[in-house]
């Protein structure tokens, strides 16, 4: 699996690292992930992210 990491600000230079460890799996980004999702279903997101029309 291949990640890109953009540096701050510079939007035309990419990093891309091959040999990226996968944490999806590990239990303490689950727990977290699970946390956001149910802290983001109670509050919501901030109008700033609602789509525009």
């Amino acid at each position: 699996m291949s990640t890109a990491a953009v540096k701050k600000g510079r939007m035309d230079e990419v990093i891309v690292v091959k040999k990226m460890r996968d944490y999806s799996n590990d239990p303490a980004f689950k727990k977290k992930a699970e946390e956001a999702k149910a802290f983001i279903k109670k509050h919501g997101l901030p109008d700033t992210f609602s789509k525009k029309k």
